[in-house]
């Protein structure tokens, strides 16, 4: 069988329930890409640490834990100004320091509808049009009628001239 795992041993592992380590993949998801690479430099540091209680034959089911118990680390540091319990200054300031961080990697690498269309589908032809001569207003024109896209021409000049970023 393709798929023949010992979830099991990934239970033992990590000593999360199906349901918990479900939760974990969804909140891995939505995080931002620079916060999922600490998280696997955090797994690999893990994987470190408990390398003696890794079963031969179960490579596999040992990283896939290592990592749920990395997400799990993260997400209760991050979660720590929710306890009830006191909190030092410094472990505050740390979540908070995280917190932001995330905040804006998530935000940085958010783009905007307008934006991801013109850059996946319409660049080359942008590109090209410009390249036949045509004004940053008739690109916006051709656009619009040709594509049902409504974009202002100040947008795309700024968006292919750099300014935007990179299209």
């Amino acid at each position: 069988m393709m798929y023949d795992y010992d979830l099991n041993c990934v239970q033992t592992l990590c000593c999360l329930t199906e349901l918990q380590r479900r939760d974990l993949c969804r909140w891995y998801a939505r995080l931002p890409e620079t916060v999922r690479i600490e998280a696997c430099r955090l797994q690999t540091d893990l994987i470190r640490q408990h390398r003696q209680r890794q079963q031969s034959g179960r490579t596999a089911e040992f990283l896939f834990a290592m990592l749920m118990l990395a997400l799990q680390m993260m997400r209760s540091v991050e979660g720590g100004l929710d306890r009830k319990g006191r909190l030092t200054l410094d472990q505050a300031r740390r979540i908070s320091e995280i917190r932001l961080a995330r905040s804006q990697a998530d935000r940085a690498s958010r783009k905007s509808p307008t934006r991801q269309k013109l850059e996946l589908r319409h660049a080359e032809m942008v590109r090209r049009l410009r390249g036949e001569g045509l004004s940053w207003r008739e690109v916006a024109a051709y656009l619009k009628r040709y594509h049902r896209m409504e974009v202002s021409h100040t947008y795309l000049r700024l968006l292919f001239n750099g300014v935007g970023g990179a299209a």
